[in-house]
């Protein structure tokens, strides 16, 4: 019997390729797209659960970031803290209006690995992204389409 050395791949759901900005699943190899789908599908959901974030903090971090430009070379952990404590100490008012506690936030933030913070930064980017093509969807609703709603108990998706 003949073996194979060929590897194939399946992809079923482009949906959550298109939340990536600027990717057109149309112009990507079927290994890329199975990538790109594996990474949404297992290892997104699994490295965002692992932050314990509440859906309260993770919006705020959305709001802090709004605009933002991310490079690739930067550390994400360090990149998140560094924003949150700006933001915390120029607008002392963000806790209260998206309802968290400042230094538990910052507390876990601090224990993130690079590849957890990288999955929080995704996610907040493609918050965004999904925000500007959808304005008037509810913030549950985003939360749903990027793969996360899931994790937050207080999400009615």
């Amino acid at each position: 019997m003949r073996h194979s050395q060929n590897v194939q791949f399946a992809t079923s759901n482009l949906e959550m390729i298109q939340t990536l900005e600027h990717i057109n699943p149309d112009s990507l190899g079927l290994a890329a797209k199975w990538v790109l789908e594996f990474y949404c599908r297992w290892v997104f959901p699994v490295l965002f659960a692992q932050s314990n974030l509440a859906k309260s903090e993770f919006l705020f971090l959305c709001d802090v970031f709004n605009g933002t430009l991310f490079i690739p070379d930067l550390s994400p952990s360090q990149i998140l803290l560094g924003q949150v404590l700006f933001a915390v100490d120029a607008y002392p008012e963000y806790p209260q209006k998206w309802g968290f506690d400042p230094h538990s936030l910052l507390s876990k933030l601090r224990s993130l690995d690079d590849a957890t913070a990288f999955t929080i930064v995704d996610a907040i980017r493609r918050f965004w992204n999904f925000q500007k093509k959808h304005q008037d969807a509810p913030y549950d609703q985003i939360l749903d389409k990027i793969g996360i709603a899931s994790l937050f108990s207080d999400c009615r998706y």
